[in-house]
């Protein structure tokens, strides 16, 4: 039993210090920027500021992948900003998701299990914390260094006590959900019909105190992140729950993100800091003069975006009816910031 508990520690100890050592970009890359912006008091919600940041970790995406969670997340990844390697603060950060796995893993084996015991599976009981490893979706979430395992303990965690009957230990853990509090609001919908105010009032407690550490680094914080969301990165970056609300609430078009190859110099716009641009494209006439003008809102975040370059132009992938392509670049260093599809106006 141990020979082959130890055995099993060494093998995955080894594979996650190989995997490491490859520099692995998704989605640790997303709070390795976002909390190295923070700690330096610049703006963490920032597309280009973090752009270059990941584009200095290896980055090769075409745009940024920004944190989309609130601000209120900023002082639990903090502590990542403080790392100069990479490496180490990956290895720190999978070590501390599969702790919370194993822990997650235990819970919902004794919630659902009991004393129960089946060979290998909830016996003998050290199996308990290895149960949740044999999910596919659990291991590519780790290997993603995604959140979502955070998430799974949260929800474990709050199972567990309300079947213990201790609500403040179960309100503790459900409050951990503000790490992406879109994919739960029909649970916290349960929450408040079932009137289950200690809930609420620790998760609000919660909310508080890391919202208040967050605005004695930044004041301005909360209006970076609504700059962001309101902006026109979500439209190209927001998926499900998040992405149909906001869809919901704020009906508009939506861009397209597509992989365009670069293209020669184009029209140069110049852009003022603290405000955003509106890049105004025109159709190609000769090639397609039925097309109509449109728009791609860019925001110049304290001025560290200075120029601009917009390219249109007819590609095979990008024929839609009532499209055209727009590739904006950054003048300064000649990379992607992202690629989109624009409805004819």
């Amino acid at each position: 039993m141990r020979t082959k508990l130890t055995l099993l520690l060494l093998g995955a100890s080894t594979i996650l210090f190989v995997y490491g050592a490859t520099h692995p970009v998704v989605d640790f890359i997303v709070y390795w920027a976002a909390a190295h912006n923070f700690v330096q008091h610049h703006n963490p919600y920032s597309i280009v500021e973090i752009f270059q940041i990941q584009r200095a970790q290896g980055w090769t995406g075409s745009i940024p992948i920004m944190m989309l969670a609130p601000p209120w997340v900023l002082p639990l990844i903090e502590p990542l900003g403080y790392s100069r390697s990479y490496f180490a603060a990956w290895l720190l950060s999978a070590f501390l998701l599969i702790s919370a796995t194993a822990l997650a893993s235990r819970m919902l084996m004794d919630l659902y299990f009991g004393s129960l015991e089946i060979s290998e599976i909830s016996h003998p009981k050290v199996y308990r914390y290895l149960f949740a490893f044999t999910f596919y979706p659990v291991l590519l979430s780790l290997k993603m260094t995604q959140m979502g395992v955070l998430l799974l303990l949260a929800m474990a965690g709050f199972a567990y006590f309300q079947n213990q009957k201790r609500p403040l230990l179960a309100a503790l853990f459900l409050s951990a959900t503000i790490l992406k509090p879109h994919l739960f609001i029909l649970i916290w919908i349960v929450v408040l019909l079932k009137r289950q105010w200690t809930c609420v009032a620790v998760t609000a407690g919660v909310i508080a105190l890391l919202s208040g550490l967050v605005l004695i680094s930044d004041h301005q914080i909360f209006r970076e992140y609504v700059q962001l969301m309101t902006g026109d990165y979500p439209r190209i970056a927001l998926a499900g729950i998040l992405g149909g609300v906001r869809s919901a609430l704020e009906p508009h078009d939506t861009y397209w993100l597509l992989e365009l190859e670069r293209t020669p110099a184009g029209l140069d716009i110049g852009i003022v800091p603290e405000r955003p641009l509106w890049l105004h494209t025109r159709p190609n006439a000769a090639r397609d003069p039925n097309r109509g003008a449109g728009r791609i809102g860019l925001n110049g975040n304290r001025g560290s975006l200075l120029a601009a370059r917009a390219f249109l132009y007819r590609h095979e992938y990008c024929d839609a009816p009532d499209c055209y392509c727009v590739n904006a670049l950054v003048s300064a260093s000649s990379a992607n910031i992202f690629s989109v599809m624009v409805p004819r106006a």
